[in-house]
């Protein structure tokens, strides 16, 4: 009994034809052409990600940076404000930092 479901056997009935040089030329010149549009492509966006910037640091809270006169926010991240209270208990403490509370 056969594996396959179709009654027909799985080779064709004549040989593939074999392919010539230029059609092979045209096959790696057509995967080298999508290589280096993909590294252009890639290379653009690395581009685009970065920034520089100079100036001093502060960091205001979890998730906020001042860089000279600008204020930067960090995407993905969730942290406390500084000014942000928190209860546990009943009790209110500050959970944007550290100023009473001992650890």
């Amino acid at each position: 009994m056969s594996r396959s479901w179709s009654q027909r056997s799985g080779r064709r009935p004549y040989p593939p034809r074999p392919r010539g040089p230029w059609r092979r030329f045209f096959d790696y010149a057509l995967a080298i052409l999508f290589l280096g549009l993909m590294a252009l492509i890639v290379a653009r966006f690395d581009r685009v990600s970065t920034r520089q910037e100079n100036g001093t640091a502060i960091v205001n809270d979890g998730d906020t940076i001042t860089l000279g006169k600008e204020r930067i926010r960090l995407r993905g991240i969730d942290a406390p404000e500084y000014s942000q209270l928190c209860r546990k208990d009943g009790v209110d403490y500050p959970a944007g930092g550290c100023r009473d509370r001992r650890w």
